[in-house]
């Protein structure tokens, strides 16, 4: 069950994703497509800036009472390096104990837009992604792709790299992985990441939202953008937008995300 949101509706959606292999880097901007007062918080093209300022490339939120710190960051194609419009990445910096430690927890992930205020619109079905080596690049589980974070399903990639020989844990397993998360069209602006204990019943016991990028670095600029105050609150910068910092602050604020990918 998705997590229950106040007002929100569901919006069945048909995802076809083409996963390309590789390892890339995380870059530092992208361009918005110029669009009505309410565009994609999340932008298609490859450029420092726009007209409206810089744009961020990463993201991430952290949620301390469910134990769990993450990023988000744009996709490059490796052979290209033009982004990827519906794949993104997600690194795992805290995550919660009983995810490793009990049979009933376990991490969902939902991707939502909020085009006119107060109306969420979230895809019911899960987000689908890939484990990738941030050694290699190599995709564990390439060609079956997961839907769930749990104790069973990295018992099952660590199976996949060679059992106890590989020297990964299911403690060590987020240390030497990230997650690809495929079907993350421009359509979607945010994404919750949904913790369940089965132990407890079908419903989440706590989510963190997060503004997916690539979105204005400016939390200003964003704002002026986007009318919705869910995903105003959301972007990194918010708390900082009456700061006075120029527009290379807020990207610099932004960037910090990215290092956790190296």
């Amino acid at each position: 069950m998705i997590p229950n949101h106040s007002n929100h509706q569901l919006l069945q959606v048909l995802v076809l994703a083409v996963l390309a292999m590789g390892l890339v880097s995380c870059g530092a901007s992208k361009t918005n497509v110029a669009g009505n007062s309410d565009w994609s918080s999340r932008l298609p093209t490859d450029t420092p800036s726009t007209p409206e300022g810089p744009i961020a490339d990463c993201s991430g939120a952290s949620n301390t009472s469910l134990g769990l710190t993450f990023e988000v960051s744009s996709y490059y194609m490796p052979t290209t390096q033009q982004p990827a419009l519906d794949i993104l990445r997600l690194h795992f910096s805290d995550y919660p104990d009983a995810i490793t430690s009990t049979e009933t927890t376990y991490i969902q992930m939902y991707r939502w837009s909020e085009d006119t205020p107060g109306q969420r619109i979230t895809n019911p079905t899960p987000v689908q992604f890939y484990f990738q080596s941030k050694s290699s690049g190599h995709f564990v589980n390439q060609g079956e792709p997961a839907d769930r974070i749990s104790r069973a399903v990295i018992q099952n990639m660590i199976v996949k790299l060679g059992g106890s020989k590989s020297g990964i844990t299911p403690t060590n397993f987020f240390d030497h992985h990230i997650l690809i998360l495929i079907g993350m069209d421009l359509q979607f602006d945010a994404m919750s990441v949904a913790v369940y204990d089965q132990a407890k019943g079908s419903s989440a016991i706590g989510w963190q939202d997060v503004l997916l990028p690539a979105f204005l670095a400016n939390p200003n600029d964003y704002n002026a953008s986007h009318s919705a105050l869910s995903l105003q609150q959301l972007h990194p910068n918010y708390d900082y937008r009456n700061g006075g910092y120029s527009n290379d602050d807020y990207l610099a604020f932004t960037d910090r995300f990215c290092q956790e990918f190296m």
